[in-house]
């Protein structure tokens, strides 16, 4: 019964792994697009909020009060801008990061389960 187990751990475990390095993958690459897609979503939703604030003061173009708002609005704008292509860089730097870590660990276990094969077959 024991052998029969060990047997079965060696031809199922890389496929199972090369199954769970994938669904990995795809989840680092669904969390990068939805982490995008709601910087994008809050960009929109800023300017949105801007656009009905400016409508309903109904500021003159021009105007003191109108400058003052374009300024610190484009100040907020540009901050969410920054934030966002930050978030951007740090998301490529970790899927890299984890990519490497899954590949080099994929490597490794098809080695052990080599090395493993060769020490049963002894």
């Amino acid at each position: 019964m024991e052998s029969i187990k060990n047997l079965q751990f060696l031809e199922i475990g890389p496929a199972f792994l090369t199954s769970w390095l994938k669904s990995q993958r795809d989840l680092l690459e669904n969390w990068g697009k939805s982490q995008r897609e709601f910087l994008e979503t809050r960009m929109q939703s800023t300017k949105n909020f801007q656009q009905a604030f400016l409508d309903m003061a109904e500021l003159k173009e021009g105007s003191e009060a109108s400058k003052f708002f374009e300024s610190w609005f484009s100040t907020f704008t540009e901050s969410c801008k920054n934030l966002a292509n930050e978030m951007n860089n740090i998301q490529d730097i970790w899927k890299t990061t984890v990519e490497k870590q899954m590949e080099t660990s994929g490597e490794m276990a098809k080695k052990f389960f080599e090395i493993l094969k060769l020490e049963r077959e002894k």
